[in-house]
């Protein structure tokens, strides 16, 4: 896997790694215990949970057009009775109960082939084919993390605002819902945005679940929702914007109302702050922080969202 400077890559990168590594431990655990029954989540989940390469295959076209991409209008006719607004919560009874439909439909969804003129809006696609070729787990890492990058950016685009910190908090913003649809908002809730749903954002990158846990189903549907939303965003001739180091600076600027930036009286900020100095003491940040120097990156681009998180900023 490459970097190619941009920002996020160092710490998709280093997560991405420590995932693996969870993945390594269950499966290590699984052969010392000879348990294959084994699993690291919860007796709800597990109710959820579509595990390994299910007895039902793909190959439905009930839902999808000719060309590859979903009919949205027939998928709300199929789930007219159970959308939840966006802006509501949705309740672990509602997404239990929603299981064995949610898996209908699921498989009736058609493999779809990778398409990467459908996939520019996301500015990934490198990311996307490198998913490709993956194991089960390691495309659901990729897939599910460029897909929430891509949200967070057509939220910018929409609003011109930083996108919400949390994959649920964004996927229950009016702006995201104006932009694709209750339906299209619903069906990721169900999937990655909501703890009472399969959450399956949390449970891979969380390193809870492992190759045989995951039903191939699901990178099927993230790889089938990014080429069908990318077909929507071509249709309307859609300027996306992507969030970049200097985009950050300019959305940081106006949020502390500083009329421009000082790379000296940034690095004073930092120097000065006790918080950031807790932080850079710690490994994995000293680690980053080395990083950034021997890459050329700047130091801004890859602390200045964490920073943002402290309390009182800069």
């Amino acid at each position: 896997m490459q970097l190619n400077g941009r920002r996020g890559d160092f710490f998709f990168i280093s997560k991405f790694q420590s995932v693996r590594s969870k993945c390594l431990l269950h499966s290590v655990i699984m052969m010392h215990t000879g348990k294959s029954e084994e699993r690291f989540y919860s007796d709800e989940i597990a109710c959820m949970l579509i595990v390994g390469s299910c007895n039902e295959t793909h190959g439905g076209n009930n839902f999808t057009r000719p060309d590859g991409t979903v009919d949205w209008d027939i998928v709300e006719k199929f789930f007219a009775n159970d959308l939840v607004s966006h802006d509501k919560p949705l309740t672990y009874e509602h997404c239990s109960r929603l299981t064995p439909k949610f898996r209908t439909f699921l498989k009736q969804c058609p493999t779809v082939q990778y398409q990467p003129e459908k996939l520019a809006w996301t500015n990934r696609s490198d990311m996307i084919a490198l998913s490709q070729q993956a194991s089960n787990s390691t495309a659901t890492l990729i897939l599910s993390s460029v897909l929430e990058y891509s949200l967070g950016n057509l939220f910018l685009t929409r609003t011109g605002s930083t996108p919400p910190h949390l994959l649920r908090d964004l996927l229950m913003t009016d702006a995201l819902a104006a932009e694709q649809g209750e339906t299209v908002i619903y069906l990721l809730r169900l999937l990655l945005g909501s703890p009472n749903g399969v959450n399956l954002r949390n449970l891979v990158w969380h390193g809870f679940l492992s190759d045989e846990d995951l039903s191939p189903m699901y990178n099927n549907f993230l790889l089938l929702i990014m080429t069908s939303v990318g077909n929507i965003l071509d249709k309307r001739n859609y300027s996306m914007k992507h969030r970049s180091c200097s985009l950050d600076a300019q959305l940081l600027l106006a949020k502390i109302e500083a009329e421009s930036f000082s790379e000296i009286q940034f690095r004073t900020c930092l120097a000065n702050d006790r918080l950031v100095t807790e932080l850079l003491q710690r490994p994995k940040y000293s680690h980053a922080f080395r990083y950034s120097k021997s890459t050329q990156l700047k130091q801004k681009c890859i602390f200045t969202p964490h920073f943002q998180q402290l309390p009182g900023g800069f």
